[in-house]
């Protein structure tokens, strides 16, 4: 009995043991659960923590970074906005202006972490290290528009030309972007049309292209010809772009920057062919001259309307006591003398140089010519008198006068007598080279010319006193149209090709009957034409459409654009962008370059090569490409946009904006604000 209940006790303190162990093993177990879960807590806090932590990092990025696009988007807005009133600014002003495009600060904060600026920032065309910058716009015809190319009436050989001017530029690539231009499928002699296309499943565009980029479908333009060493494309040469190839992108490491087609190419250039105050310009070309007078005269004044009616009447003269004396006939003279045909010597000058002498020959259809007094021309004026005695000479109308640098040809005719035959221009319905025969003059006393200067006053002033006269008549009593007694009831006879024709030239016309020589009001000085050119050419037009789409601002065009001029050379291109540089960094810029005219007054090409280039050239555009950045003092976040304005409607349109923004701000916040 007493072993049983021995072993019953045992068995109970066994029981109790077990009981205990349990519940010591479910209290441990319990402990380590609790201390997964507290860990587990723990870490998914720091993960939240951390992720909130990322999260508002992030939204204040996400924030700063539109606060930078916002910042650049100001920038263009701004430029926007100056050329709304465009005619009232100086348009050099937009050229470089660190007033006005420089580290605008349009956001302030005690710390540089929250001042926000933007600057418009452009490459110095000029300079080749790609080292520099400005702050200011870029004018879109300082560029080749490619979707103008079939306005020029180029031919095909001047349209290669003009691309071939381009640097790394080939033939074949050449005729291929013009092939790819153009309206038809005539494959030029080296170039490509959609027998090449239909192999990419495409077609050529056969007319205006939408964007740059699409050339990247013509045969042999790469983007590195299209964009050039410029990877970031800010216009400057950074590290990685003249490292040859250590990096991207692939370079020649000349410390040169090579700024891709982009820079000379454009699709936007285009002038508002208007006045400063937005009325139509007026049309020097109309047919009527009575009408053209009324016009011009409460503009210009009466001695400039006069002037005009009067070359449109009777063209371009000659005096002839300024050309050279010669045996007979005609040649052609190149920039500082040469033969002229088959003459002892041909004559010219190049602006300043020494006149060449007028050769004589006994053939009828050879001679020398004489060189211009202040500038010479390519084509050599004065040939020697006819053989014949009393011969007669056939003059085609020309622009300007010896004096001025001026050409005629004179090809001699046989005949007796002494009348002067004018080859007259088809104007109007009236047939191309028809003859005008005018009674001969001379301007030596005694000889019943009389010759007029403008400014001289009292009697010697046949104009005044013909308007004292004819107290201004429009009709004179048997119903002639007159004008300051002038008969302009046949109408014109000559088409002005350039304004400049109409400087330093002469015109003989009969007033009151009289045959009296007009000297142009407009005369061929250097400092005299800084003060009038802006207001004839704001006044005055030969093309009288609304716009002018192509023409290439010679203010800002690169050597490489202007070379491709048609009749341009590589050395008067040279001097051209050489004296840009001086001229737009000059207090005087906004006079000297309001017109193409500063290349006559800084003897850089005469007014023969002003006249014939003039279709070609401008001095003021009026569609722009800005590149906007938007940054902070602090650095870091920033934002770049380029855009392209049209200014020649109102308000300005922004035609096209790309965000730049994935290849780099592209510039330090020191270099963008400069100190500021």
């Amino acid at each position: 009995m007493r072993q049983r209940r021995t072993s019953g006790r045992l068995r109970s303190k066994h029981s109790v043991a077990a009981r205990h162990e349990r519940s010591d093993n479910r209290r441990g177990t319990v402990i380590v659960i609790v201390t997964i879960l507290v860990a587990l807590l723990a870490l998914g806090a720091y993960t939240f923590s951390h992720f909130m932590a990322v999260e508002t990092r992030a939204s204040g990025a996400f924030g700063r970074e539109a606060q930078a696009r916002a910042l650049a988007d100001s920038g263009v807005d701004l430029a926007a906005a100056l050329l709304i009133d465009r005619a009232e600014h100086d348009p050099q002003s937009y050229y470089n202006n660190t007033e006005l495009f420089q580290g605008v600060l349009l956001r302030d904060s005690s710390s540089a972490r929250g001042r926000g600026r933007f600057s418009v920032v452009a490459s110095v065309e000029a300079d080749p290290s790609g080292q520099s910058v400005r702050f200011g716009m870029i004018d879109e015809s300082s560029k080749i528009n490619l979707n103008k190319l079939s306005d020029l009436g180029l031919d095909d050989t001047q349209l290669r030309a003009l691309l071939m001017a381009l640097p790394q530029m080939t033939e074949s690539i050449a005729d291929s972007i013009l092939d790819f231009l153009d309206a038809d499928d005539t494959r030029r002699e080296m170039g490509n049309e959609n027998e090449y296309y239909a192999g990419l499943g495409i077609a050529a565009r056969n007319g205006p292209i939408e964007s740059l980029d699409e050339l990247l479908l013509v045969p042999g333009v790469t983007p590195l010809l299209l964009f050039g060493e410029d990877a970031n494309r800010n216009g400057i040469l950074d590290p990685n772009e003249n490292d040859g190839e250590k990096s991207l992108p692939l370079d020649d490491a000349n410390g040169i920057l090579f700024p891709g087609w982009v820079h000379y190419l454009t699709i936007h250039s285009r002038e508002l062919n208007v006045q400063a105050d937005g009325t139509s310009r007026l049309d020097v070309n109309m047919n009527a001259l009575g009408e053209l007078y009324d016009k011009i005269e409460p503009i210009l004044g009466q001695e400039a309307a006069t002037f005009v009616v009067a070359y449109r009447l009777a063209g371009a003269y000659q005096d002839p006591s300024t050309q050279q004396s010669g045996t007979t006939g005609t040649g052609v003279a190149s920039a500082g003398g040469s033969a002229g045909g088959t003459g002892a010597s041909g004559g010219g000058n190049s602006m300043g140089n020494s006149s060449g002498s007028g050769g004589g020959s006994k053939t009828p259809s050879s001679g020398g010519g004489g060189g211009g007094s202040s500038g010479g021309s390519k084509t050599a004026q004065s040939g020697g008198g006819s053989k014949s005695s009393g011969g007669s000479t056939t003059t085609t109308p020309v622009a300007a006068s010896a004096a001025s640098g001026g050409a005629k040809t004179v090809t001699p005719t046989s005949g007796t007598g002494g009348s002067t035959t004018v080859s007259a221009k088809q104007v109007g319905g009236q047939v191309a080279n028809s003859a005008k025969t005018t009674t001969p003059t001379q301007t030596s006393p005694g000889q019943g010319v009389q010759k007029v200067t403008p400014g001289q006053g009292g009697s010697a002033n046949a104009v005044t006193q013909a308007a004292s006269t004819a107290a201004g008549a429009i009709f004179s009593a048997n119903g002639q149209v007159t004008r300051n007694g002038i008969d302009l009831t046949n109408g014109a006879q000559f088409q002005l090709v350039s304004l400049y024709d109409l400087i330093g030239t002469q015109v003989q016309v009969k007033v009151n009957g009289t045959d009296t020589i007009l000297a142009s009001p407009w005369p061929a000085d250097a400092s005299a034409m800084k003060g009038y050119l802006p207001k004839l050419f704001d006044a005055l037009a030969v093309n009288t459409s609304r716009f002018i789409e192509g023409r290439i601002n010679v203010n800002q065009a690169r050597l490489e654009t202007l070379m491709g001029i048609p009749g341009m050379n590589e050395q008067m291109a040279s001097a051209i962008v050489s004296q840009q540089q001086q001229l737009l960094g000059s207090s005087s810029a906004s006079t000297d370059m309001a017109t193409t005219g500063w290349l006559y007054i800084y003897k850089i090409a005469d007014l023969p090569t002003l006249s014939n280039l003039d279709k070609y050239m401008t001095a003021r555009g009026d569609v722009f490409r800005v590149q906007s950045v938007g940054y902070f003092d602090e650095g870091g976040v920033g934002a770049r946009v380029e855009a392209v304005i049209d200014a020649t409607v109102r308000p300005p349109q922004v035609v096209f904006r790309r965000d730049l923004t994935n290849l780099g701000v592209g510039f330090t916040s020191q270099m963008l604000s400069g100190g500021k």
